[in-house]
């Protein structure tokens, strides 16, 4: 009878001290089974022999990382892609590194969207209704390295920008003017991408590139560029101005830029490369003219690797090129 009384104090205090779900009536059961006959007695029942046990003291249970509604949470990436969201969910976690709102109906990030978010590393914003970012919506985002705002309707670059950027996306916006300071203290901007917006040469203010130290790639395809833009900085190796309405390449146009190796001009109304133009740019090595109304081959390209030309592709190595007719087929 104390056996059997004991087994039964052993099957309570188990209970009552399992947690979780790795401990169930089966686990009890095994372990009830394998002592059975042994003549041991687990620690919990030889301790309490003389005495009923008393319930361990309950313990408040760990609380769960957030997660906004309908959104998909884990490892410190939050996607809430494609939700038809008005707005900037509540409830990101605040070690969130990857935040996800693509394909939303978004129009406005205000003061508070992001607040305490200071690990976020990559936003994207792509493909929503964007028109307005308040002046300090993008402040609390001091990690901040890929902001991706391409698709929207934004009117002007966002301001208070943050300066751990290295990859700034405005891509197919309604953006028509750069101001002298709007990209400044951004000196870890690597990639600017700012095509399919109706940006005039106008619009770029002298300066607003200035403080773009690290700067390697621009891309200002499909605007309303009428000419190569002025203060470039001088260390970028990839500059795309195709689907412009630039017409001439003139003497310098790329003076400076020591470090370029590839120039996009395709699909413009370029009829004509002023000789000499492209001696600024030692280093380049590829040019796309195709799609313009070039009727010959400028001689300055006659030491690049690669040209295309009118949609085919030359190998220009070394080739004595002065008058050569370009095909138009």
């Amino acid at each position: 009878m104390v056996r059997i009384f004991l087994q039964m104090l052993f099957l309570i205090g188990g209970a009552l001290t399992a947690r979780g779900p790795h401990r169930g009536f089966l686990d009890l059961m095994v372990e009830d089974e394998a002592l059975e006959g042994s003549g041991f007695l687990p620690p919990i029942v030889e301790h309490h022999r003389h005495r009923i046990l008393q319930p361990p003291p309950e313990r408040a249970m760990p609380r769960q990382p957030l997660c906004p509604f309908g959104c998909q949470c884990g490892r410190r990436v939050v996607q809430c892609s494609d939700l038809g969201l008005s707005e900037v969910p509540a409830d990101i976690p605040k070690d969130t590194t990857l935040l996800d709102l693509q394909g939303n109906k978004i129009t406005e990030i205000k003061d508070d969207a992001f607040k305490g978010l200071h690990h976020l590393q990559i936003l994207i914003l792509v493909n929503n209704k964007i028109v307005r970012i308040h002046a300090r919506a993008l402040v609390p985002l001091v990690s901040l390295q890929r902001l991706h705002l391409s698709r929207n309707n934004l009117l002007e670059v966002p301001t208070s920008l943050p300066s751990s950027l290295v990859e700034l996306r405005l891509h197919e916006n309604k953006i028509r003017k750069v101001p002298a300071t709007a990209l400044s203290g951004l000196a870890h901007l690597y990639a600017l991408e700012m095509g399919d917006n109706p940006l005039e040469n106008k619009g770029i203010e002298n300066g607003a590139f200035q403080d773009l130290d690290r700067l390697a790639y621009i891309r200002i395809s499909e605007a309303h560029l009428e000419s190569i833009p002025k203060g470039l900085p001088s260390h970028i190796s990839e500059l795309h101005l195709d689907g412009n309405k630039i017409t001439t390449v003139n003497d310098g146009d790329l003076k400076g830029l020591a470090h370029l190796s590839k120039l996009g001009l395709g699909h413009n109304a370029i009829t004509a490369v002023a000789n000499g133009s492209l001696e600024g740019a030692r280093n380049l090595q590829e040019v796309h003219l195709n799609d313009n109304k070039l009727t010959t081959v400028p001689r300055d390209l006659r030491n690049l690797k690669y040209t295309r030309l009118n949609g085919m592709q030359l190998l220009l190595c070394h080739l004595h090129l002065q008058s050569y007719k370009t095909s138009t087929s």
